[in-house]
């Protein structure tokens, strides 16, 4: 379903949920703040619905990569960054997923480079989330094959 990012925001709010557990509801950017919303997500905020689980992140895909890169660089999780949940939703929506939405996770980033009013160079973004997509292929190659 198409929707503005800020309703679906809004509606999380007015719903206690955590404003950073429904990331992974939103599945495409369409254009200026217009998403393609999977509202039968676990994430999407319902009325009634149970109150959303801390996230660990589990996988060795491109979120837990990039969220090894962007440590290296000295940014760390904090309280309610959302950034656990993103880096979780890279690792289940696969490799192939986040090379065709690149530019979406450079604007998760974005983002959140914004709320922690620190400076953004949306080409060193891109890199590291270039970098994050092929560690985790070759993470991905170098398992040993069961059979």
């Amino acid at each position: 379903m198409l929707l503005e990012r800020w309703h679906v925001i809004r509606r999380a709010m007015e719903r206690n949920y955590d404003v950073h557990a429904i990331w992974p509801c939103f599945v495409r950017w369409d254009h200026d703040d217009v998403w393609d919303v999977d509202t039968d997500h676990p994430a999407y905020p319902r009325a009634r619905g149970p109150e959303p689980k801390p996230v660990v992140v589990t996988g060795d895909g491109v979120g837990t990569q990039l969220k090894s890169l962007l440590a290296l660089l000295g940014f760390r999780t904090t309280p309610g960054c959302g950034c656990i949940v993103k880096a979780q939703a890279l690792n289940d929506r696969g490799i192939d997923w986040c090379r065709d939405n690149v530019a979406m996770i450079v604007g998760w980033l974005e983002d959140e480079a914004r709320t922690r009013r620190v400076p953004f160079v949306r080409a060193v973004a891109t890199l590291l989330v270039k970098r994050a997509i092929r560690n985790a292929e070759r993470r991905l190659t170098s398992l040993p094959s069961s059979g």
